[in-house]
């Protein structure tokens, strides 16, 4: 009888130790996904704004996708990483798990959403080439207000 309950003792330390392994690997994959992500839609945003012939509607699009991507690589990805180590034991007030989970909602389906209207823009600028550069620009006034 004591075998087993040695034999039961291994087996949750080793499960335990388990969890913290695949932890630690969702953790690195995590920090450099964040850090990807932070990086790289900065580089998107900042190469819109400096030079000026990036300027097209399309990348005004892409800019807007990238501006919510870097969203939730700054407020949502790291508290989701601080979430993952503390094995969901929220350490802050109620109020920020709140905000951080209106924050996850929005900044994803603004990022859907920005896909989505870059899709009907491509499928128009694919299918009818002629109609959508006139088209483009009241378009792209309509996004601008």
């Amino acid at each position: 009888m004591s075998t087993s309950v040695m034999t039961n003792c291994t087996i949750i330390e080793r499960l335990s130790s388990y969890l913290t392994i695949h932890q630690i690997i969702i953790a690195i994959v995590l920090i450099i996904l964040i850090f990807f992500v932070i990086v790289g839609n900065t580089l998107v945003i900042l190469s819109v704004i400096i030079y000026k012939r990036m300027r097209t509607f399309t990348n005004k699009l892409l800019t807007s996708l990238a501006t919510a991507d870097l969203l939730v690589g700054l407020f949502v990805m790291p508290l989701s990483l601080l979430d993952l180590l503390l094995n969901h034991a929220w350490p802050f007030d109620m109020l920020l798990c709140k905000v951080w989970s209106t924050s996850d909602v929005l900044f994803c389906t603004a990022s859907i959403l920005n896909l989505c209207v870059i899709s009907i823009d491509r499928y128009l600028a694919i299918s009818k080439p002629l109609k959508y550069s006139r088209t483009r620009y009241s378009a792209s006034n309509i996004l601008n207000v």
